[in-house]
């Protein structure tokens, strides 16, 4: 019972009255009731008590209920990957993961970890699959994050069935930001397995550290936002988006414009400090002769900016029609409608300022989603380098969700009805999601599979090689016909190195040829009176060793198709 209506009820008993102003019976009867008062009133403590660590327990199930189904959909949406696969470079940084190498494209973190690695004799490719559990845990984690992060901002819910839904909801959109093709195209390089889980889980509680309460909980933010920058810098498009609109969230609850800014402030100083630390730490290392020029460093130039900001502008339609080849065509763009269509909802009776103050969270939350790339001296726009783009439409959906639960209309059972047509996109979105990353899985074992079969092939003539000749073959080249093809004819997610023919790949295939065979050989180049006496006008559409591999002396020459 409530204290404050328990108080009322006493202060309402006519207790005032005299005894001998009141029947003998009835004062019998007041008596006894006074004594049940007593009793009731010493039990209720311990009632208070019974139910204070009923709720506690609840909580606590509801809170594993949630860890479990969150942890066994990520461990189930990427389980194709815990099987071994190899990406272009993995055979080249399987001895060694060359930690400098990540130090001059600005990845102290990952120099880190993996100086750390090479210390402790750990390779991170033969240790792929325990590494790939830990890369799963923290999506895991980082969703939960996230999602503890919104459901912050939302009102209580009624029940704890109801809190459970609400949490796995938001959920489901918050795990936008790492379940994506995009992501799985940064994952099929195994070896950044371990780096890129520690950017993923410092990423996600970075963000959930930002809406605590205090200095000390946004100078922890910073610093885990830093930490993630330090393995890969796209994350910092992933921090913008989901705390800017997270900010814009709270301030549609509380209507607090000052706060509002101080907070989006806040974010935006913490993520350009890390961008400058980033871009700073990378020149001052080259200046000292650290490092060395990896190619990829950060040019600032006004025509350099402007040529980027033009191909990030051309790069769109694809992005948007089929996740630059990696997603079923206009599953996105009709996402996309429905998000739209659910945000001028949310927007139609806002304010001016209200209506202002998103467009420039929008504005800077997508900006930063291709940050790295603005500022990039030689533009790359792989799949894997735009993974912040999906927590922008993560933030949205969240955005979406948190409203409409504090305004009471989420829970809408009409079968058309904004709220349920918003949850049935989203869980759609999330199937094709799966299945399209368990198709590029299935793409990449392909391509795998034939790459050793074709080293395991050359091996085999090269040792044939040596029995008829009596000379040891030590060094290898590699050219190509007229018309090389980049991937196997069986495979059909060809995006960059995505599902790359290994073999045709001139800093690894010799590193391929070698781990297959237990082989030395040495690169070499192939000189042109070589690529004249053999290879001149061939063009092959399929695998000939025999046409494809001529030796001269200790040395083998191989020709890609």
């Amino acid at each position: 019972m409530n204290t404050s209506y328990r108080a009322t009820r006493r202060q309402a008993t006519p207790s005032h009255k005299k005894k001998s102003d009141t029947p003998h019976h009835l004062n019998h009867l007041s008596d006894v009731t006074q004594a049940n008062s007593v009793k009731r009133t010493d039990l209720h403590p311990s009632t208070d008590s019974e139910q204070t660590l009923f709720s506690k327990a609840l909580n606590h199930i509801n809170g594993l209920v949630f860890a479990i189904i969150l942890s066994s959909f990520t461990l189930i949406f990427f389980c194709l990957l815990w099987r071994n696969h190899f990406s272009t470079d993995s055979y080249l940084v399987r001895d060694y993961i060359a930690p400098f190498w990540h130090l001059s494209l600005g990845r102290y973190t990952s120099f880190a970890l993996y100086k750390l690695t090479d210390a402790l004799g750990i390779g991170t490719l033969d240790s792929q699959r325990i590494l790939l559990v830990f890369w799963i845990v923290a999506c895991a984690a980082a969703t939960y994050a996230v999602t503890t992060a919104f459901y912050s901002l939302c009102k209580p819910a009624a029940t704890k069935t109801g809190e459970l839904a609400l949490k796995l909801l938001l959920a489901a959109a918050a795990s936008l930001s790492w379940l994506n093709v995009f992501h799985m195209d940064l994952i099929l390089f195994p070896e950044l397995a371990l780096s890129d889980a520690a950017g993923i889980a410092a990423t996600g509680f970075s963000v959930k550290l930002f809406f605590k309460k205090g200095a000390v909980a946004k100078l922890a933010s910073a610093l885990l936002l830093y930490l993630a920058l330090g393995t890969y810098q796209s994350f910092i498009g992933i921090y913008v988006a989901l705390v800017l609109f997270g900010s814009f969230t709270h301030y549609l609850t509380d209507k607090d414009y000052e706060a509002a800014l101080k907070r989006g402030g806040i974010a935006c100083v913490s993520a350009g400090f890390g961008a400058i630390l980033n871009v700073g730490l990378v020149k001052i290392l080259r200046a000292l002769n650290i490092i060395g020029n990896s190619g990829r460093g950060a040019d600032l130039s006004p025509l350099n900016v402007l040529h980027n900001l033009f191909e990030i502008l051309t790069y769109q339609p694809a992005l948007y029609w089929n996740a630059d080849g990696l997603f079923l065509p206009g599953i996105i763009l009709l996402f996309m409608a429905v998000v739209v269509l659910c945000l001028v909802r949310v927007l139609h009776t806002a304010s001016r300022r209200t209506k202002k103050l998103f467009a420039l969270t929008a504005v800077l939350s997508y900006v930063a989603a291709f940050a790295p790339h603005i500022i990039e001296s030689h533009i790359l726009l792989t799949p894997r380098s735009n993974i912040a783009v999906w927590s922008f439409i993560a933030a949205l959906v969240l955005l979406v969700i948190v409203n409409w639960h504090n305004q009471g209309i989420l829970q809408s059972n009409r079968l058309l009805s904004l709220p349920t047509i918003l949850k049935s996109a989203l869980m759609l979105m999330l199937v094709f999601t799966a299945l399209s990353v368990q198709d590029i899985a299935q793409d990449v074992y392909i391509s795998n599979e034939a790459d050793r079969i074709y080293a395991l092939a050359i091996g085999t003539a090269i040792r044939t090689y040596e029995q008829q000749s009596g000379i040891q073959v030590t060094k290898i080249g590699l050219t190509t016909d007229t018309k090389p093809t980049g991937a196997f004819f069986e495979t059909r997610y060809n995006r960059y190195e995505l599902s790359n023919r290994i073999l045709t790949v001139p800093y690894s295939y010799y590193c391929l040829i070698n781990y297959m065979n237990g082989m030395e050989l040495i690169d070499v180049p192939v000189l042109d009176e070589v690529k004249e006496r053999y290879f001149k006008d061939k063009n092959w559409n399929s695998f000939n060793v025999n046409e494809q591999l001529v030796f001269e002396g200790d040395t083998a020459y191989l020709c890609a198709y």
